[in-house]
């Protein structure tokens, strides 16, 4: 490399090392980055330098590193404003440059229903089923039933939040971005008021993988990945046979099962080996995935043990009584003076309100964690349809992030072997999506967590009708808040929910409000 500068220091080439294995050299002039020469000579310059260095023998190829802005990324506005902020910590945009899922694989999502005319939903929706056997859980006056949408009686959001983070349509213009945004969703109800029980949930499963159920019917296409946000106290410390002889026949149909650890890592029982154990989380041949904060240390709540696999963004808080089915609150937690902690939960789709309007909101749980597992999955399964189970489950491991900061002191090394890499409170360490799917679509990609964008902005909405507005920037990876203020004249606001501007002139902006601030040119 020094020699190939030494060579073309007439255009003051400068070349920076390949910054991962099989990855490129980047090579610039110094002053590439001059604005002031116009557009049409710097392309001329770059092509110059192209050609020049096409002449080298030692040269395999040169391409060149267009710049490109955030419309590659999808223009959701909840992703636009940063509320999204766990796609980057996993490395999902890396991901998307080679697929954002294809709408041939299914991901069954079985959990407490879903609202089947949510718009960032119903693109991506297929027909699923009813396993709601107990007609006073239900709550839709009846038991199995071919309808898996969420009564309105029952008011709990934990399907279809946990849908959307898979696979909320991306692109569109409104709400969130899901982790595989073209792929299809199967919702099957098997939670309701009174939770679910655990022959409900294996009926469920069977159906999701086009088994032999009660219901005497088969969905058209079977699931590729099935989603599990749920879970109760394991008997004896073990998997029940009717569901692990239910896991073995699903996994060897090279159906992939992923399934939420448990909140239950500050409960009275834990110490600092392990939590008390959730089924199913505690069978084998699942993918159990504990969850982090946004600052990359483990959720106090999340279960922790030797069956944990891998660690996804779950959130700092979550509430028990909605783990198990009861119904959450219909409005958004208050926001705190810190953007860092106020959406340090995982926004998701809420049922559709009773005005008709898309509703979002913020939970915090493992629940929201294995979304994140299983709509990475539903990408790799995109990219390479023939993966088996275990590849799908080796991948996720060998390329898990390891830079995470524990509660707990963490073993001097974890070891390179796949299922050797074991630490009771991350597993294999934080969810890779972006080396993930190129390891599993055969090509290199750096190992490093994709840096957060600085662009979430919170406010003080308190009295819009001052002379300016005291704004403050945050990196999410940096709690340090770089305050400022802007006359009112120079901003303007867009209600996330309705994806629409905010008037000034109202005054004020009810404070349980998302909002995002964007600065005019």
């Amino acid at each position: 490399i020094k020699e190939l500068e030494r060579r073309h220091t007439d255009i003051g080439l400068i070349i920076q090392p390949p910054a991962y294995e099989d990855g490129p050299a980047i090579a610039h002039t110094q002053d590439y980055r001059n604005r002031e020469v116009p557009t049409e000579t710097g392309m001329a310059q770059t092509r110059k330098i192209k050609t020049t260095l096409e002449t080298e023998t030692r040269i395999q190829h040169v391409v060149l590193s267009q710049y490109v802005s955030e419309s590659a990324l999808p223009n959701d506005s909840l992703y636009k404003c940063g509320f999204q902020y766990a796609h980057n910590l996993i490395n999902l945009p890396r991901a998307w440059e080679i697929t954002t899922g294809s709408p041939a694989i299914i991901v069954a999502v079985i959990d407490t229903g879903i609202d089947m005319n949510h718009p960032d939903l119903k693109d991506n929706l297929i027909p699923g089923y009813d396993f709601v056997s107990d007609p006073d859980s239900a709550l839709d006056g009846d038991g199995d039933d071919p309808d898996p949408t969420t009564p309105p009686l029952f008011g709990n959001f934990h399907g279809t939040h946990v849908a959307g983070i898979i696979g909320a349509k991306g692109n569109n213009g409104i709400g969130i971005a899901g982790v595989a945004w073209n792929v299809k969703i199967m919702p099957i109800r098997v939670l309701g008021i009174n939770g679910g029980t655990s022959t409900d949930i294996v009926e469920g499963m069977r159906y999701a993988a086009g088994l032999p159920n009660r219901s005497n019917t088969l969905p058209p296409i079977a699931a590729h990945v099935i989603n599990m946000s749920l879970g109760g106290p394991a008997v004896d410390g073990q998997c029940d046979p009717e569901t692990a002889h239910a896991i073995y026949r699903i996994t060897s149909r090279g159906i992939t099962i992923v399934v939420a650890m448990g909140n239950d890592g500050d409960k009275p029982g834990a110490d600092k080996h392990s939590s008390p154990i959730s089924h199913p989380a505690v069978c084998d041949g699942v993918i159990a995935v504990g969850a982090i904060t946004d600052n990359l240390i483990k959720s106090g709540y999340s279960s922790f043990g030797k069956h944990i696999d891998l660690v996804a963004p779950g959130g700092t808080s979550a509430s028990r009584e909605n783990y198990y089915g009861f119904p959450f609150q219909d409005s958004i937690p208050k926001v705190p003076d810190s953007i860092h902690n106020s959406y340090a939960d995982i926004v998701s789709t809420f049922r559709v309100g009773a005005d008709g309007q898309a509703k979002y909101g913020w939970l915090g749980g493992t629940s929201m964690a294995a979304p994140y597992v299983s709509g990475t999955v539903a990408l790799m399964k995109s990219i390479s349809p023939n993966i088996s189970p275990f590849d799908i489950e080796q991948i996720l491991k060998k390329t898990a992030s390891h830079g995470l900061k524990e509660s707990e002191p963490r073993p001097e090394k974890l070891s390179d072997l796949m299922f050797n890499c074991y630490n009771q409170f991350i597993g294999c360490g934080l969810l890779n999506a972006g080396a993930a799917v190129a390891m599993a679509a055969g090509k290199s990609t750096p190992l490093t967590v994709s840096p957060t964008p600085i662009h979430s902005i919170a406010f003080n909405n308190s009295g819009l009708d001052k002379s300016d507005i005291p704004i403050q920037i945050f990196d999410m990876n940096d709690t340090t808040a770089r305050p400022f203020s802007v006359p009112v004249t120079n901003v303007r606001a867009v209600d996330l929910v309705t994806n629409s501007p905010i008037p000034w002139a109202s005054a004020t902006v009810h404070p349980l409000e998302k909002s995002c601030i964007q600065l005019e040119p």
